[in-house]
């Protein structure tokens, strides 16, 4: 019988547990204690009567593999998984040590470095943009006088936005690297050891966002969906939600599910699911970010809701050389919008009454905030920190912006605050 171990993980690795176990599989947990683990522990406990071990490690790589090695002395591992993006590079490495099936850790630190991956794009042939590590302000005045402003700045090794910003002159290049050193202290040190202090500066891409999801397994490459993403017209880093399938002309769809097979073929991604962020301009599609991951957040629940599929039956195959099958879409949409609040500290309403939900029952319109009524909200500052969502289930050829404005301008009168967009 197959053993999977999962480790670390998310509400993404959750659901991927309970598929293996309904499947049938040996599952194991592993987790570093005070590493990054968005892991929902109080939904756990409900499993781990059916975990063949479960267990805390140190957050250090030697804590890590020496655990792994008791469990697969335990029991022979046949397969290792992580849905958490600062995990799969010490995830790959020892998959590679117990010759367990992986995508190389060769091909995974090139994902995990957006620069070396842009260069060997630009080597392949494959559309990408102009970008450079720096290290000080004047190193990116230079790439600016190059290529000219607007840019770019981010962390190589980052993701979730975190530290991502658009410069579009000298003040705002001179207010990131006043920011960015305070910015770094405020998050968890798991978080920030993992981003490290390497920055690069690329042209700015102008075009709609897509996000593809893949799965590869036994030298096939599968497209599992194609989805919109909406972002801030506020802030544009900040990535609000997305729209799946997307609605898109059938050879745009081709185009960049092309782009984004040929993207991982070119970093040898070859095994298990992958997230892949890009924009499209007037050259095509180019690459954003390549995540050797399954897509977190709500992508996965999206995915099943659209496809009558389990995206986790997917993940688990991938690492087992299965053939890949998937469903056909239904001939609906859904959508989920993160809700951003003011960029000033706010305090929302003392009640929220959200009766006129009934009116979008047809639509199946469902509410989640992370914030109390009479509480203080902070500003946002990356994807993680919104104040809550909403999802929805829509009929083709929906006015998706219309919509989306009718239900913020609803919720933020609800709960008090000014919705930005």
């Amino acid at each position: 019988m197959t053993h999977i171990l999962y480790i670390g993980s998310n509400g993404s690795g959750l659901q991927g547990i309970k598929a293996a176990i309904e499947k049938g599989y040996l599952v194991s947990f592993l987790t570093p204690s005070n590493g990054i683990s968005f892991f929902p522990y109080d939904q756990l406990k409900d499993l781990e009567s059916s975990l063949l071990f479960n267990k805390v490690c140190d957050d250090s790589y030697q804590s890590l593999y020496s655990t792994v090695l008791e469990i697969n002395k335990g029991r022979k591992i046949d397969n290792i998984i992580t849905c958490v993006e600062y995990y799969v590079k010490n995830v790959a490495k020892i998959a590679e040590s117990l010759s367990v099936p992986f995508s190389s850790y060769e091909s995974i630190s090139i994902a995990r470095d957006k620069n070396r991956t842009r260069l060997i794009l630009r080597d392949a042939g494959l559309n990408t943009v102009a970008s450079t590590q720096v290290s000080s302000r004047d190193e990116v005045i230079d790439f600016i006088e190059k290529f000219h402003f607007p840019v770019v700045i981010k962390p190589i090794f980052g993701c979730s936005s975190l530290f991502v910003s658009v410069l579009r002159s000298i003040e705002d290049l001179n207010q990131y690297f006043e920011s960015i050193a305070n910015s770094m202290q405020s998050i968890g040190s798991g978080i920030r050891n993992a981003i490290g202090d390497a920055l690069m500066v690329e042209q700015y891409l102008e075009g709609p966002m897509f996000s593809v999801e893949i799965a590869a397994s036994n030298d096939e490459y599968k497209v599992l969906t194609l989805g919109e993403r909406m972002r801030s017209q506020v802030n544009e880093v900040i990535e609000k939600g997305t729209i799946i399938p997307a609605q898109v002309e059938s050879h745009r769809w081709e185009e960049m599910t092309t782009y984004a097979i040929n993207v991982a073929k070119a970093i040898k991604f070859k095994i298990g699911c992958a997230h892949i962020e890009l924009i499209y301009t007037k050259r095509g599609p180019v690459l954003i970010e390549f995540n050797s991951r399954l897509a977190g957040a709500d992508i996965p629940l999206l995915y099943n809701m659209v496809y009558n599929d389990n995206i986790y039956d997917h993940l688990n195959s991938a690492y087992q050389n299965l053939t890949l099958q998937q469903n056909n879409p239904k001939d609906h949409i859904v959508g989920i919008n993160r809700l951003i609040g003011s960029p000033d500290t706010t305090i929302c309403n003392q009640v929220f009454d959200f009766s006129w939900q009934e009116t979008y029952k047809d639509f199946q319109l469902e509410i989640e905030l992370n914030i109390k009524p009479g509480e203080e909200v902070q500003p946002l500052t990356s994807n993680h920190n919104y104040i809550g969502l909403f999802r929805a289930i829509l009929p083709q050829g929906t006015n998706l912006q219309e919509f989306v404005a009718d239900i913020e301008e609803r919720i933020s009168h609800t709960i008090g605050i000014k919705l930005m967009g």
